[in-house]
């Protein structure tokens, strides 16, 4: 859904700056989205909720059923949209809507820059695995690593680096 919000939220502002009634502009702008999006079913279901009820339930509904963060927000611009009266808050619309684009391309990338993160904690063991597989190809490190207190330290290593791992992927899962 925040992948095509964007989009949807440009042709949304454009709709409502136009004087289209708010169902309507759910209705024109939900195919326009690309193929199989989420979205498209969202915004159809909405401009159907409107239809059989008001814009301010129809709005609020949306935003509780949403499992997007950003689309429950839209939901709440546009119902404030509609308890304001429409055509003179298209322009509050739009400015807000460039918002959420600004905000939704910032966490897109934070998520982005996380998932590189979190690929690069999965590489480094795997890095310090050959290291040590090299290392132990070499007879007179091969036969320290059977003495008891290398083992141990190396056994100790491989915990905190686990750990050290696993925090990692707790703090990046928590930004995406």
């Amino acid at each position: 859904i925040d992948e095509h919000l964007p989009l949807a939220l440009s042709r949304i502002s454009a709709g409502l700056e136009a004087n289209l009634g708010l169902a309507d502009v759910l209705e024109t702008v939900a195919p326009t989205l690309p193929e199989n999006s989420p979205l498209t079913a969202e915004l159809l279901k909405a401009a159907q909720d409107i239809r059989t009820g008001s814009d301010l339930e129809a709005m609020q509904k949306l935003a509780e059923r949403s499992p997007s963060p950003s689309l429950a927000n839209v939901a709440m611009l546009l119902r404030s949209f509609a308890r304001a009266g429409g055509a003179q808050y298209a322009g509050v619309v739009s400015e807000a809507s460039m918002q959420i684009q600004r905000v939704i391309s910032v966490r897109n990338h934070a998520r982005a820059k996380a998932a590189q993160a979190l690929q690069s904690a999965k590489l480094i063991p795997l890095i310090m695995l050959g290291v040590l597989v090299m290392m132990a190809a070499d007879p007179a490190t091969a036969e320290s690593f059977r003495t008891g207190t290398v083992q141990v330290v190396i056994a100790i290593a491989m915990g905190v680096m686990l750990l050290g791992f696993l925090q990692m992927r707790k703090e990046i899962r928590r930004v995406v």
